[in-house]
């Protein structure tokens, strides 16, 4: 938010872009987080439109992609009708995918993959050959429905118990956890929307748009 000026007897004074910001801020925080929308106002203040524009065009991007990731989660559950995992190790068929293919085809980078799997959440099976990890398509179920919940806000214990759920009884409690996340990535771009109509009108009353 800009200086705030002060009265001749020391009191702050608020003006009509102070007000602007104030709302511009609470609306945008909900669906972009005050981590960006603190970094937009900055870049406001300062005159650069075309980055604040960029950054929130990022943040829409990746949240395209988090719904993308979440319906092919979805998808892929409700094209098994149960997955059985012994001590955690995918023993489904599919042909088996290095963590580089894995991460490509799920669209999560390695080093997501990777800590997941520090953390227990499933484990990879060794090639007979090279002896580098492999996984299979019931482990690329389980990375995708991790993203999934994890861009909810859910964190590794109760993604766990779901996994957990998922070995026991089949893919239905899944199913449900991540249409539930899907529901959220849903109010979250309709909470960006009502943040770029302030964002929109606070332009407006600086001057940055012509």
């Amino acid at each position: 938010m800009p200086a705030v000026g002060r009265t001749d007897c020391g009191y702050r004074e608020y003006t009509e872009t102070h007000i602007a910001f104030y709302h511009c801020i609470r609306a945008m925080e909900p669906g972009f987080g005050m981590k960006l929308t603190g970094n937009v106002m900055r870049k406001l203040i300062n005159g650069k439109l075309d980055e604040a524009l960029w950054a929130i065009a990022e943040a829409k991007v990746a949240l395209v992609q988090e719904r993308h990731i979440a319906l092919q989660t979805i998808r892929l559950l409700e094209q098994t009708s149960k997955i059985s995992i012994d001590g955690g190790r995918a023993i489904s068929g599919g042909d088996p995918l290095t963590i580089g293919r894995l991460a490509k085809q799920s669209g999560i980078p390695a080093t997501a993959i990777r800590y997941w799997e520090q953390a227990g959440l499933f484990t990879a099976d060794r090639g007979a050959s090279s002896k580098y990890r492999i996984y299979n398509e019931t482990v690329l179920q389980k990375v995708l429905l991790i993203r999934t919940l994890r861009t909810s806000g859910f964190s590794l214990e109760v993604i766990r118990s779901v996994l957990d759920e998922l070995n026991k009884n089949g893919p239905d409690h899944a199913i449900v956890a991540a249409n539930d996340s899907l529901k959220k990535l849903e109010l979250r771009i309709r909470d960006q929307l009502r943040g770029e109509h302030q964002l929109y009108a606070l332009c407006r009353l600086l001057g940055l748009l012509s």
